[in-house]
């Protein structure tokens, strides 16, 4: 696969040796962070990023470069899509994503059950309502455009 022209950033995260670099040509590499930080290995089949942070006692996350996302606006729009596969959850909000500084937003975010929340002033939620089983990988896709009137998950 080639990057597509206007694509921000793309970490394929198959590639031990590569962890977080950014395949689409514009070198916004993401970092291996915290206490106990995120590796690649085989799941299921698949060679993946494997996170895991055990909730408040160990934090596992990759940290992407400071206003990645300075670019985007409400008329164009982003698209967030990856393949996920869950194992056992310590927290129903620990996070797939998360930009953001603070409780106070703007902020967007997406949990291990498929919340997604955009805040800038007032809540924009798109949730399914369920729990999703463990060990099956699924392909997940958030857009947002115009995001003070909607944003969409699909499954």
């Amino acid at each position: 696969m080639e990057p597509i022209k206007d694509m921000i950033a793309w970490y394929r995260f198959d590639d031990p040796e590569n962890l977080g670099k950014d395949y689409s040509g514009h070198g916004r590499d993401a970092k291996p962070c915290g206490d106990n930080a995120p590796i690649i290995k085989d799941m299921d089949g698949r060679m993946a990023l494997h996170i895991e942070g055990e909730g408040v006692r160990r934090r596992s996350y990759m940290e992407l470069p400071e206003n990645i996302l300075q670019e985007v606006t409400d008329e164009d729009g982003m698209c967030i899509t990856f393949w996920l596969n869950l194992s056992k959850g310590y927290n129903v909000w620990e996070r797939i994503f998360d930009f953001g500084k603070d409780h106070l937003g703007p902020y967007l975010f997406l949990t291990r059950n498929l919340r997604a929340s955009c805040f800038s002033g007032a809540d924009l939620i798109a949730d399914p309502g369920q729990f999703f089983p463990v060990h099956i990988w699924r392909h997940v896709a958030f857009m947002g455009q115009n995001m003070e009137q909607k944003a969409v998950l699909v499954l």
